[in-house]
């Protein structure tokens, strides 16, 4: 298959699994952080990769003439086919519902999370790592991030939004994996063919298909997400004072 073909709808289908990695962000709520944070991810991933298997597999039962469905909504035509009306509409208000809640709810959480602990750390205004005094949450950041998502909602396309995304997760991919290989395995134990396994080869073929993806997103989200970077490393010049100082770091061994 061709890469342009699957170039389109890359940033799509990424944007739609994405969501296990926001486990790491609750790291400082978590019990014992560094092995239940770790083990959440991967049985959150097992989990969604067995199920869309399976509702693959099923749905090839179901639509063996896939090629005459309306791509856009092939999904409820299977759907149509099974259970009829019914079943489409149950499954388009539990679409809503996953999209506007849970997925909604999962961003909004990490997000400002990240941006809390970035405010408590002194890498952003003291603001963002203000708390609510009932419910200890970080209000502001909570706020702020509720806002911003509004408004790029009713601004631009999924497209655009998702490729957007994309691109911030796929870069953090690709330098995790990277990050990964030096740590451990350079830096480390690359003495056992299980250090060769979990620390060069199965980070390498993350880093690879990380790559060849992040390649294939729009031109316009790369330009984007390109001056995100240069926004960030202007503000971390600004914080070290053109790299005089040390450079800030977050600490999540504090629990509040």
């Amino acid at each position: 298959m061709e890469h342009n073909i699957l170039s389109p709808k890359t940033g799509i289908v990424i944007v739609s699994y994405l969501g296990f990695d926001a486990i790491s962000t609750l790291s400082e709520e978590a019990e014992d952080p560094h092995r239940s944070v770790g083990r959440a991810i991967i049985l959150s991933i097992l989990s969604i990769g067995i199920l869309f298997v399976v509702i693959t597999i099923l749905a090839g039962f179901v639509a063996p003439d896939y090629q005459n469905l309306n791509q856009n909504t092939a999904f409820l035509g299977i759907l149509q086919r099974v259970g009829g009306t019914w079943l489409v509409k149950l499954a388009d208000i539990t679409i809503i519902l996953s999209f506007g809640f849970a997925s909604g709810q999962e961003g909004q959480t990490a997000v400002s999370r990240i941006l809390y602990a970035m405010g408590r750390d002194g890498i952003l205004p003291s603001a963002f790592a203000k708390l609510h005094k009932k419910y200890r949450t970080p209000i502001f950041a909570i706020v702020l991030v509720g806002l911003a998502s509004l408004i790029l909602s009713l601004t631009l396309s999924q497209d655009t939004v998702s490729n957007l995304v994309s691109f911030g997760a796929l870069f953090g991919f690709i330098l995790l994996n990277l990050s990964v290989i030096w740590k451990f395995y350079v830096k480390g134990d690359h003495g056992s063919v299980s250090s060769f396994i979990k620390y060069l080869v199965s980070p390498f073929i993350g880093f690879a298909v990380s790559t060849w993806i992040f390649l294939s997103l729009s031109i316009e989200s790369k330009i984007v997400g390109i001056i995100w970077i240069l926004v960030g490393f202007a503000i971390l010049v600004a914080k070290t004072h053109f790299f005089s100082e040390k450079t800030p770091s977050l600490d999540f061994s504090n629990k509040d």
